[in-house]
């Protein structure tokens, strides 16, 4: 495939391909945009953005200084597109990594609050007539960058002399043509042996999959997207030398405009594959890019184009096309690929895919999504123990999700029958023993079981991110904090790019009273996600409880703004907790959140414990407790971690610990 480039390299080769053009560009610290060329420069080594996240930084640089609101920066990056805000989050968020922006002073865009953003680092503009290398493509270093280090470093540096034209000598065509043939043959070989041997360094090369994309704006289907998706990891997966990011890693990128290259930084592999798909005459059409993230270049190009067929006929024929040719590009041998699916209906399988997805990414609505899924899966095939277990994991978080109205005590009947379910239909599903060690821990409060349960979900699957964080979580329960630090650690290594795993990496933190540490890392996660629900707590928290009280009560404000827009509180609360304190400090905020809860009113403390401890008002705060006790989720109790040690020395708390099998 490489030999179609070779006429260019060899004309490439003995010219001089510059151009020279006149215009301005924006510095900012080692940084340089060039709007004429759409080109980012840091220390003149170009910076690959998407076209989406070039125009959000160009809009940004060109107001410098200014506020850029968040309607005004959709409408003129999108202009004829509707496009939510997590949208623009997430591409701000992926240019503050390209600018490599910190906390250590390198700033280079602030969030207005509920407004939008500015570039606040120093811009200059200038003028500048230069010279522009051509695109490169199919030069030598262009198309062999593994050589170009090495030619530099034999390349003597030569002074810039004119040479009068009467001087230039000519060497025979026939010689050139002849050397060219020979460096073609040596350079094909060389490259045949580096991709021959690309994976023999003694460490498996690591891939992510990308979810696909359609190229017809009218043809938006989910299934494709995540289906396609999923076989192509399971192809992949099939070969011991590859280490393959699990479906739930990249499920994320779904619809957003990440770059293939941060996607692949955030997710800490070698090469990222990404697919776009188009529908035409009843055939479905896959190109699929095998990028290379540290050189951060396309290295492969591969096609499949198959009939529209049913039970899961398509997608495996195209993850077999796709995927065959991308382990033999490795010169890998692809090996006996396992299919994990468990059932075959195809239409079961995918909402099972979309449940999972709607858990993890869309918290509280999309609990009860899945819940619509799941049982959508389990009419089309009642023997399916993965939709069953998946069922589990949704009552388990709907127990913690009070806008469904379900009862905590009903969730985890229901989530223990499920497993029970699954179990039978499967007695091997590393999901399953993940929800049977939950509901062992915070239902049946059998801590040795639970114990045995979730080590069991990681000996079935290692390589489980879920299983990983949900025994970090009973470890949490168990006080067992290096544990639980070491499990979510491996979570996140499988995972780097799940905000869920790094939000609860920072709940440990929390609980293990390193205020610190878990600042920084719930920060990070909020920079990560603005939307995120989970976490904002904890962080004015372990500002309070390491003494900090003032900037407890700034991020403290920033949850009761959240809470009025969610209208999970009337607008006045804001009013009312500022000036109580104004007059008499966190004292006067947890009194006046008494009164609230008193007259029957919900606190912006959620269960109120905390206001109770606050206020001083011991008795009330256990009764609580034991209030939330008797609906059999102790993990509700326990997560509320450093905030019970005024509690601590009272008999009564020491008995309710004990009745939950502390």
């Amino acid at each position: 495939m490489y030999l179609e480039k070779f006429p260019r390299f060899l004309l490439d080769f003995s010219e001089n391909d510059m151009h020279s053009e006149n215009g301005h560009f924006y510095e900012f610290k080692s940084f340089r945009l060039n709007l004429a060329e759409r080109q980012l420069l840091n220390a003149e080594t170009p910076v690959p953005l998407t076209p989406k996240a070039f125009d959000v930084l160009a809009v940004l640089v060109e107001q410098a200084g200014h506020l850029v609101e968040k309607d005004e920066l959709m409408q003129l990056v999108w202009p004829d597109a509707f496009v939510e805000e997590a949208n623009v989050a997430r591409i701000v968020h992926t240019l503050r990594k390209v600018l490599n922006e910190d906390e250590n002073g390198n700033k280079f865009i602030e969030t207005v609050a509920k407004k939008g953003y500015r570039f606040v680092a120093p811009v200059t503009m200038a003028e500048n007539v230069c010279a522009v290398p051509s695109d490169g493509d199919g030069t030598a270093e262009d198309l062999f960058p593994v050589f170009k280090d090495a030619a530099d470093a034999r390349r003597p540096a030569q002074p810039s002399v004119g040479i009068p034209a009467a001087e230039v000598r000519h060497v025979p065509w026939f010689l050139l043509i002849g050397a060219g043939f020979l460096l073609a043959i040596a350079l094909i070989a060389t490259l045949s042996f580096y991709r021959q041997h690309a994976t023999r360094t003694g460490q498996p090369v690591s891939i992510a999959v990308m979810p696909l994309r359609s190229l017809n704006k009218d043809e938006q289907n989910a299934n494709y997207k995540l289906a396609v998706a999923d076989s192509l990891v399971t192809q992949l997966s099939a070969a011991s030398e590859l280490t393959v990011r699990p479906l739930s890693a990249t499920w994320q990128y779904l619809d957003t405009d990440e770059d293939a290259i941060g996607a692949g930084k955030e997710l800490k592999v070698d090469y990222v594959v990404t697919s776009n798909y188009q529908i035409v005459d009843g055939k479905i059409r896959v190109t699929s890019q095998l990028i290379n993230v540290e050189r951060r270049a396309v290295v492969d190009t591969f096609k499949s184009e198959r009939e529209i067929a049913g039970d899961f006929q398509t997608q495996d024929m195209i993850a077999t096309d796709v995927g065959g040719a991308i382990v033999k590009r490795f010169g890998i041998l692809a090996g006996d690929v396992i299919r994990r699916r468990g059932t075959a209906n195809e239409e079961a399988f995918r909402y099972v895919i979309q449940a999972a997805y709607s858990i993890d990414n869309k918290r509280g609505n999309g609990v009860a999504t899945a819940l619509e899924l799941l049982q959508k899966a389990i009419e089309l095939d009642p023997n399916y123990a993965r939709a069953f277990a998946v069922r589990a994991y949704a009552y388990r978080m709907a127990a913690w999700t009070p806008e469904l109205g379900i009862a905590p005590e009903d969730c985890y009947l229901r989530a223990k029958e499920a497993v029970e379910t699954a179990l039978r239909l499967d007695p091997n599903s590393s999901d399953t023993y993940v929800m049977l060690g939950e509901i062992k821990d915070t239902y049946e409060w059998k801590s040795g079981e639970a114990d045995a349960a979730h080590r069991r979900s990681i000996e079935l699957d290692p390589n489980s991110a879920h299983a990983r964080r949900f025994y970090a979580l009973f470890l949490i329960n168990e006080r067992r904090f290096d544990e639980a630090i070491e499990q979510i650690k491996s979570a996140i290594d499988i995972e780097p790019a799940s905000i869920f795993g790094q939000q609860k990496y920072g709940q440990i933190l929390y609980t293990a009273q390193r205020y610190d540490e878990a600042i920084v890392q719930l920060k990070r996660v909020r920079e990560m996600d603005p939307n995120f629900r989970e976490g904002g707590g904890m962080i004015w928290r372990s500002y309070y409880l390491k003494g900090d009280r003032e900037t407890a009560y700034a991020e403290f404000r920033k949850l009761v703004e959240k809470a009025i827009e969610r209208k999970r509180v009337g607008p006045d609360r804001l009013a009312r907790l500022d000036q109580a304190y104004a007059n008499y400090g966190w004292d006067g905020v947890f009194r006046s959140e008494v009164e609230l809860l008193q007259s029957g009113a919900e606190s912006v403390f959620g269960n109120g414990v905390d206001v109770y401890i606050g206020a001083g008002n011991n008795d009330k705060a256990i009764a609580t407790l034991e209030q939330i006790a008797a609906q059999r989720n102790r993990a509700k109790v326990v997560f509320l971690g450093p905030r019970l040690d005024p509690l601590r020395p009272d008999p009564r708390f020491q008995a309710l610990m004990k009745k939950l099998g502390y």
